[in-house]
């Protein structure tokens, strides 16, 4: 993600593999590799892309999401991302040594003794650790970085209780010749049954607490990451209506001929789920 100003995002049930650096040619017409001038490089790339100091209209969710960083800068590199809320994803990373959350500076003290104006410039060069400031939320991550979470919290980045290390968490993150990468944890990944139940705050006002059960108790047996039981994602999908909304068959007289697809369209998006609004009661098509 690449922004300067937003709000109201929600990021969750992805899943991701960074095997190689972007190349250096944009395409087989372009010129070799060589002849581009080191200025022209495409850079190694990091999961978001904050621009500044960021202060958001509306929190940003990224939850329940699976990464495979096998090249890359990290997942939060440099500056702010205002309202960010992260729980609950999952990333590896394929060199130990080099994984870096918050970037190549993010593992590095502050200045000593305290220094005002050597503060703000680190700043500059790192994913801020003003947390309080830019309202800024990461808990029950688990995550391949060695430095995850104890260091970090050391340095000053203020991570949830639940963050948790944790190394090796899929099946199969890199896909083989003929097969998609398999994002499957593995039975003795930490991010089984470890899903942290938190508040998800809707764009109307409305908020509900994640992962929907009724029994908070309960959400500890959901898993962290984007794989889930089968239909977890459209409850979660209807909230936003990212389904298409049939409420204009109420302004069309379609003809008879017409109503037995209506009707197919409607139990269709109904998914006999509860979550839907109920059939409308006048309609000039009959809707079963």
């Amino acid at each position: 993600l690449e922004f300067d100003r937003a709000g109201w995002i929600y990021i969750y049930g992805n899943m991701g593999s960074f095997l190689t650096r972007p190349s250096r040619q944009l395409a087989e017409f372009d010129p070799e590799p060589e002849k581009f001038p080191s200025s022209e490089h495409r850079k190694t790339p990091s999961l978001f892309k904050p621009k500044g100091k960021q202060a958001n209209e509306g929190p940003i969710f990224v939850f329940n999401n699976s990464w495979h960083m096998k090249s890359g800068k990290g997942l939060l590199p440099k500056f702010a991302l205002g309202s960010f809320v992260h729980v609950n994803n999952v990333a590896d990373f394929g060199n130990l040594e080099k994984a870096n959350v918050f970037g190549n500076n993010g593992k590095i003290p502050g200045p000593a003794p305290w220094d005002t104006e050597l503060q703000m410039a680190a700043e500059r060069r790192r994913f801020t650790r003003r947390w309080d400031k830019y309202q800024i939320q990461m808990n029950g991550d688990v995550v391949a970085d060695l430095a995850f979470p104890d260091i970090y919290r050391q340095f000053g980045y203020q991570l949830g209780a639940q963050s948790k290390f944790g190394t090796d968490n899929f099946t199969e993150p890199e896909a083989k010749p003929k097969k998609s990468p398999d994002f499957t944890l593995k039975a003795k990944s930490k991010a089984k049954r470890a899903s942290l139940p938190f508040q998800l705050s809707l764009p109307d006002g409305e908020s509900l607490i994640l992962p929907m059960t009724a029994d908070t108790k309960t959400a500890y047996q959901f898993d962290c990451g984007a794989v889930q039981a089968e239909k977890t994602w459209k409850r979660l999908d209807k909230l936003f209506r990212f389904l298409p909304d049939t409420g204009w068959f109420d302004d069309l007289k379609l003809k008879q001929e017409n109503t037995a697809h209506v009707d197919l369209v409607w139990k269709t998006e109904r998914l006999n789920s509860k979550d839907f609004p109920k059939k409308p009661k006048s309609s000039s098509a009959k809707l079963a």
